[in-house]
């Protein structure tokens, strides 16, 4: 999406970030963790080219040091594309044993960064569901983002839901780029809500669609739907004990604009 020649350019989950996270896990002295960090952000942020802006698009595991980075670089923004806990319990479900076991091993990871929005004892966690497991590390990551925006303001940590985000293609191109301060013009915005962002799977490439994803959720949902509703309302009721809002509104300028 962020691939605009002359214009900006995006990176995919920099493993140098993961092992940045990584290095952290394995016990990293404070000051020498920033310098390093800073240092990475400075290359990371070099554009190629003539292209005049970086968009990174982190992993996961990268989430946890999101406010170093922000803190760090005080022109950066963020955007939090989520998924409703229901879709995403359900994303976990349709992939089955694989989708069951990242969700295991992302929250081994939140577990080494102290990152969990709850306290769990090792027996506690080895009794949760997998899907237990996976919105625990959904809600997790939630949080981050949510004190990143209590602290930074929206203005430069803006949340975007997944309906949002396929509901109207070409107006949520055009407020992604706006709430990162990038030009972009109409036709521009046009190929890329009409091109392979919007129509291909992001990890095999093949044709993909809204509806085609929804469908395949609904379907997983409806075969698993005792177990997804009784985690779903049993992280809502985590995030109340913590006054944590699951269904942040997506407060990015959709209004359409003339470009």
């Amino acid at each position: 999406m962020f691939d605009l020649e002359g214009v900006a350019m995006g990176f995919k989950e920099p493993v140098l970030l993961n092992d940045i996270v990584g290095w952290r896990r394995r016990g990293a002295e404070t000051q020498s963790l920033a310098a390093v960090l800073d240092l990475s952000l400075s290359l990371l942020s070099r554009p190629l080219g003539h292209d005049q802006h970086v968009v990174i698009k982190p992993s996961s595991i990268a989430n946890v040091i999101g406010p170093a980075i922000l803190a760090m670089r005080p022109n950066a923004r963020a955007l939090l594309l989520y998924a409703p806990i229901e879709e995403f319990l359900s994303s976990i479900a349709v992939k089955g044993l694989w989708g069951r076991q990242w969700a295991r091993t992302s929250l081994i990871g939140q577990a080494k960064d102290h990152a969990l929005s709850h306290k769990f004892t090792t027996e506690e966690l080895l009794e949760l569901t997998d899907l237990q497991i996976a919105g625990l590390s959904w809600l997790s990551h939630l949080a981050i983002f949510t004190r990143m925006q209590k602290k930074l303001g929206a203005n430069r940590v803006a949340f975007c839901d997944s309906a949002t985000l396929l509901r109207d293609p070409l107006r949520t191109t055009k407020a992604f780029y706006r709430h990162l301060e990038i030009p972009l013009g109409y036709s521009e915005a046009r190929a890329i809500a009409e091109g392979p962002v919007f129509t291909r799977n992001s990890k095999d490439g093949a044709a993909y669609s809204a509806d085609d994803r929804q469908a395949r959720l609904d379907h997983t949902r409806e075969y698993n739907r005792e177990e997804i509703d009784m985690v779903a309302e049993w992280i809502r009721q985590l995030a109340k004990g913590i006054d944590l809002n699951v269904n942040p509104e997506t407060n990015l300028d959709l209004v359409s604009h003339t470009c």
